[in-house]
């Protein structure tokens, strides 16, 4: 097994070498999220991008400009669930002159293994941002409170830790806000905010996700005005677009390979609750790939973050259809329906992909439709549970927020 290495070859014979990049190297394989340092050997002020060729990696960099002589430290990940390995792209521009150093290493990460075990919900009006979590039985879990007041307007589904603290980030939006907001059980009930700047998010009827979609910084994806938007800490205040499709767009679900083809996908919504998805090399204004399935949207856009379901690598989307049931989706529509009928009805709100009662596998978790409005989940089997609390009491959740996955 090779350690980790430094490709800090003779300045004379490879200008690479004016790079110190460590931690690198396509014999060991790497846990995640894995920490790649890099010097500037140069005797000028240089200017750092990180790309992954194969969108297989995402990156977070404290800062992308470096003195002679400076190291910085780069986080790398990947949302794959089984390993990964895959070629980074280092290039150094000189802020003076203008000449490139480009280096090309290979890294293998292991992949995201663990499944999603946490839902994020509120009750009713936006009241108690809350998450559960399995409470060792197939029914019970465990509530813990993000924040208690009556605020929030939408939610979105996260498995980002933003502020490297072990811990997903969960993602929504405050009554009165144009901001995005991040909040996690170590915060203590202070949530950080994303400036929108003027690109202000959708407020009703919406969904956001979190990821690194296109080898993009950790990011939040979110509808404005129709369009999509990323927004990370680097470009608060300054969104970048990522979809204007031609009729809109409502929510943005997630991302995932939902065809196969070991490439992620960004899940949206259109303006009409068809379920669509934008491709890595996809242009802004593509006529982008459809399901040619629609959500329901009586209550919100029924619709959660895409997740293997089967284990074989490739991702489904959940959704609440117009008929009110669970099914679940690939790239040329329905796969599976998981519950359906006049009995056992999903609130056409957005749904969780989670492995709620931790035994291996990924559950649906829904808001029933119809009687009390209670969280309930579901499995592949079409076995259908009531989540309670460990005194047997159902956990009311609201049905215009929704129930998202967070970590």
């Amino acid at each position: 097994m090779e350690t980790n290495r430094s490709a800090n070859i003779g300045a004379k014979s490879d200008k690479t070498a004016l790079l110190g990049i460590e931690g690198v190297g396509s014999q060991t394989v790497f846990s995640q999220p894995h920490t790649i340092t890099i010097t500037n050997r140069t005797q000028k002020r240089i200017k750092l991008t990180v790309e992954s060729p194969s969108n297989q990696f995402s990156f977070s960099l404290s800062q992308n400009t470096m003195i002679s002589g400076e190291s910085i430290d780069i986080s790398v990940s990947t949302n794959k669930s089984s390993e990964v390995s895959g070629t980074i792209t280092f290039v150094a521009e000189s802020i003076e002159n203008g000449t490139d150093i480009e280096a090309a290493r290979q890294l293998r990460l292991s992949g995201t293994s663990e499944l999603p075990t946490r839902c994020l919900f509120t009750q009713n009006q936006g009241a108690k941002l809350q998450t559960i979590t399995s409470g060792g039985s197939s029914s019970e879990v465990n509530i813990t409170t993000l924040l208690t007041e009556t605020d929030v307007r939408a939610i979105g589904a996260s498995r980002v830790d933003f502020d490297t603290d072990s811990t997903s980030d969960a993602v929504f939006q405050r009554k009165g806000s144009d901001s995005i907001s991040l909040i996690d059980s170590d915060d203590q009930g202070n949530a950080r905010k994303l400036d929108t700047g003027s690109i202000i998010p959708r407020v009703q009827k919406t969904q956001m996700t979190t990821g690194s979609f296109d080898g993009s910084e950790k990011s939040v994806f979110y509808v404005s005005s129709g369009e999509i938007y990323a927004l990370n800490e680097t470009t608060s205040s300054s969104p970048k677009k990522i979809a204007s499709p031609e009729n809109g767009a409502q929510a943005v679900a997630g991302i995932g390979d939902i065809d196969g083809d070991d490439t992620d996908e960004l899940i949206f919504v259109d303006g009409s609750q068809t379920i669509r998805y934008v491709k890595p090399q996809d242009d802004t204004r593509t006529t982008f790939a459809s399901t040619e399935v629609a959500a329901g949207s009586s209550n919100n856009v029924g619709i959660g973050a895409p997740a293997d379901f089967t284990g074989d690598g490739t991702a489904s989307v959940p959704i609440v259809d117009g008929s009110n049931r669970v099914v679940l989706l690939g790239p040329n529509g329905v796969r599976q329906v998981l519950i359906g009928g006049s009995t056992n009805q999903a609130a056409k709100s957005p749904v969780a992909a989670s492995d709620i009662d931790d035994d291996g596998t990924v559950e649906v978790v829904y808001i029933r439709n119809g009687g009390e409005e209670e969280l309930r989940s579901v499995d592949t089997d079409g076995t259908v549970v009531s989540l309670t609390t460990s005194t047997g009491e159902i956990i009311p959740a609201d049905k215009k927020r929704g129930v998202t996955v967070v970590g």
